[in-house]
């Protein structure tokens, strides 16, 4: 390996001596400005002395093993200047890539403003009052609308004569046992009030169904989903759980706080409520329907 070493040019060796110098004892004493100065200086010195180095390593082999020595020619200064120019390119894109993504920080800060004055349009457009295109009015033949008005009149009065009281007798019995005052007659009153819901919502299903050409009418009656069928279900269980008590629970017990802990007084409960909702609901809109029918335009010459 000492041959390697023996007979370095001065180029060689003037190169790696001022890369040294420069990188080491000069550079930390040059004022601020010019110590990063010095210190590509040094790099550049250090670069060159290396390439240097590794065209006299070269030139040592090939005469070891008999051959002539390279000479520097224009082939080698443009294969250098090619690398270089390599390294270059690869600097530029790697430093260009980091400079066109943003952090998050400065992302928020850029965009920051915009938000701001998004959100205050957004503001602003929310309470500016929305122009409200009315809607063309209703036209019907008389004979259409006389049997809309019948319509309306039917489903309006089935639920006011069917349902609701319908409505109110489970209330009633619902309330009763609860408060712990329900008798032996208490399990058969509960059958016959879910039959009475089940015969009340049939007719107004079978009302329904001979105006379902109306299907603005039956929409509105129809927006409450309410059935009746968790108050029947509701009803029937609650029966049978009456007996189920009585010869499960102590004579001492309180009846009023067994059926505030009940699970199907609970969903008889919320089946009851359920139903009041439906009615408090789909009254009011089918007055407000046959309000509708009622100021609609007639057809003149009908």
């Amino acid at each position: 390996m000492g041959n390697f070493f023996s007979g370095l040019p001065a180029a060689v060796r003037w190169a790696f001596t001022g890369a040294g110098g420069l990188m080491s004892a000069f550079s930390s004493n040059l004022p601020p400005g010019l110590q990063t100065g010095g210190l590509y200086a040094g790099l550049a010195l250090g670069i060159f002395g290396s390439i240097a180095l590794t065209w006299h390593w070269i030139n040592r082999w090939r005469e070891r093993h008999g051959k002539t020595r390279l000479k520097l020619g224009p082939i080698h200064v443009i294969i250098l200047g090619l690398v270089i120019a390599g390294l270059g390119v690869g600097w530029l894109l790697y430093r260009g890539t980091a400079a066109a993504t943003p952090s998050s920080e400065q992302v928020a800060a850029i965009t920051a403003p915009l938000r701001a004055a998004l959100s205050e349009a957004n503001a602003r457009l929310a309470l500016t009052p929305k122009a409200v295109t009315p809607a063309p009015p209703k036209r019907y033949t008389p004979y259409e609308k006389e049997q809309r008005l019948r319509a309306v009149d039917e489903i309006y009065g089935a639920i006011t004569a069917k349902l609701s009281p319908a409505y109110a007798e489970g209330q009633t019995l619902f309330q009763t046992v609860q408060s712990g005052a329900a008798d032996d007659t208490m399990p058969k009153k509960l059958i016959d009030h879910s039959n009475n819901v089940k015969a009340a919502f049939d007719d107004l299903v079978t009302l329904l169904n001979k105006y379902e050409y109306f299907s603005d009418i039956i929409a509105v009656a129809k927006q409450n989903t309410f059935n009746g069928l968790a108050e029947i279900v509701g009803s029937q269980n609650l029966s049978h759980e009456i007996g189920f008590l009585k010869t499960n629970v102590s004579l001492h017990a309180s009846m009023r706080d067994v059926w505030n802990r009940d699970m199907i007084m609970f969903e008889a409960n919320n089946a009851n409520r359920d139903f009041g909702t439906y009615l408090t609901e789909t009254l009011p809109r089918l007055k407000q329907k046959r309000s509708e029918i009622e100021s609609a335009e007639v057809y003149a010459g009908q």
